[in-house]
């Protein structure tokens, strides 16, 4: 039986555009053919369609979905995403070719820029490729992690913190020594003003799911109230605990991050085995005459990807971390 779409009913399909019929018609077809793209409705043939004429050259209505795959445009908004997108791929071709016309295409720098961007789309079209056919992970693999990670999960903690931030390159010996003489955070904000350092002041709440274990357990040993320093790879957060709660998650409740977690810990895993056959397969030659070329060691190839960085988190744990401050918000890379 085929998937059903309601967000995409027929009277929405058919609502007419008030100010131009041509972008109407263009709409429908967007909408029409993501529908088969997402796998709801027949599989379309009109892909090839051309919506739009720039100076002779075409448009496709291919070239408008495949944007609108990328973007990943919730159904109810895909018809005003479309015509938006039209006119992006219209301006996009014009300074493509006024960039042609004033032989933009011949600049090193632009030469250098458009190669890199080729290789690195063609390297991911690869790694896409050979990930593309791994399981799914199962239900075992799933409970047995839930169940080997307590932390995550059953004994789960929130962390109330107030935090500083500031770039590593300002962190200086002398701001070091502050923080270990700071009895609070106020103390180490109101020096590293009378020292002209420019940081941020943040309130956040973050869990032992959200960091890395060595990160979580640290937090752990800092008494409320006591402060605790976090070293990234450009920037130093130190941070007041606040509080500590218990914020406990289920296993059902767990389940669908513990299947991404564990499905891109197989890419990863899958990415650097193909990696390490193709270097294998390869004649890499490194020239001393070239300071910026530098011998990966085994120490290197090795360093596990759960490593203790803060910025790290995202990619080893699950789910992000939002921190709010007066004028904005605040997420971990």
């Amino acid at each position: 039986m085929d998937a059903e779409c309601p967000s995409l009913s027929k009277e929405r399909l058919l609502r007419p555009h008030p100010t131009h019929p041509a972008i109407n018609a263009i709409s429908l077809m967007v909408v029409a053919s993501s529908l088969a793209l997402t796998g709801c409705g027949p599989k379309d043939k009109t892909q090839d369609q051309v919506v739009a004429r720039v100076n002779g050259e075409e448009v496709t209505l291919y070239q408008v979905n495949t944007e609108l795959t990328q973007m990943n445009v919730q159904p109810s908004l895909q018809e005003q995403a479309g015509k938006q997108v039209l006119n992006d791929l219209i301006d996009r071709r014009l300074l493509q070719t006024a960039a042609f016309k004033a032989k933009l295409d011949h600049d090193p720098e632009t030469q250098a820029a458009i190669n890199k961007a080729k290789a690195q789309i063609l390297a991911q079209a690869y790694l896409r490729s050979v990930t593309a056919s791994l399981d799914e992970p199962s239900e075992t693999e799933i409970h047995e992690y839930y169940n080997a990670h307590p932390e995550y999960f059953r004994h789960r903690k929130i962390f109330a913190l107030n935090e500083i931030v500031l770039p590593l390159k300002d962190f200086s010996d002398e701001a070091r020594a502050a923080f270990y003489k700071a009895g609070n955070l106020n103390d180490m904000g109101n020096w590293l003003v009378q020292h002209d350092v420019r940081f941020e002041r943040l309130l956040a709440e973050r869990s032992t799911t959200d960091l890395p274990t060595d990160l979580a357990r640290q937090l752990l040993n800092t008494p409320v109230g006591g402060l605790t320093m976090i070293r990234m790879p450009d920037m130093v957060l130190m941070a007041s605990v606040q509080s500590i709660s218990d914020d406990p998650i289920d296993e059902a409740q767990a389940k669908p991050q513990i299947r991404r977690y564990l499905l891109n810990a197989k890419r990863k895993q899958a990415q650097l085995v193909e990696i390490e056959r193709l270097r294998k397969l390869a004649r890499i030659e490194y020239f001393d005459a070239n300071p910026m070329a530098e011998k990966p060691t085994t120490e290197e190839k090795t360093v596990p990807l759960t490593s203790a960085r803060l910025s790290q988190s995202a990619d080893t744990h699950f789910g992000r971390v939002t921190v709010t401050t007066k004028s904005n918000t605040w997420r971990l890379p």
